[in-house]
Formats: structure tokens, C-alpha cells, sequence
């Protein structure tokens, strides 16, 4: 797939924590954790392992749950 045809992978479960130091300035990271593509890919994989949908490997098995993801990705519009 070429990076045209990629669909918008945002973060999956963003968090921007705010630390106050000790002198009382407020900090703030941000965290993108991981991506939505990959949350999909692994709810993907965890479904197909689920009902013993098996593949030529893990490797093959792990190309599968990514496809799916793209796919998902591409039906919420991104």
C-alpha cells in the first residue's frame, strides 16, 4: 500500500497529563499512545485467534489483521 493510500491513523487512546512542579508551574506531555490502526489490527487478531481462524503463520496472520484494520480505518473516513 502506498503512503497515498493510507488511511488518517490518529492515536488510538491520546492523554495529555498535566505535572505541577515544585515550584508550582504547570507541565503538560503528550502521550499519542498507540496508534487507532494498531488497536484495530490487534482487536483484528484477537478476533480471528478467537474462533481459530488460522493462517500460514503468525507473520501472515498479523498481515491479515492489519488489512482488516486499513480497512476499518477507510470505512470512518480516513
Amino acid at each position: 500500500m502506498s503512503d497515498e493510500s493510507k488511511p488518517v491513523n490518529p492515536p488510538a487512546f491520546p492523554s495529555t497529563p498535566t505535572v505541577t512542579t515544585a515550584t508550582g508551574i504547570k507541565l503538560e506531555d503528550h502521550y499519542p499512545g498507540m496508534t487507532l490502526r494498531d488497536y484495530f489490527a490487534g482487536q483484528a487478531l484477537a478476533g480471528m485467534l478467537a474462533h481459530g481462524v488460522s493462517h500460514e503463520g503468525e507473520a501472515v496472520a498479523a498481515e491479515v489483521a492489519y488489512s482488516y484494520a486499513d480497512d476499518m480505518l477507510k470505512a470512518r473516513g480516513g
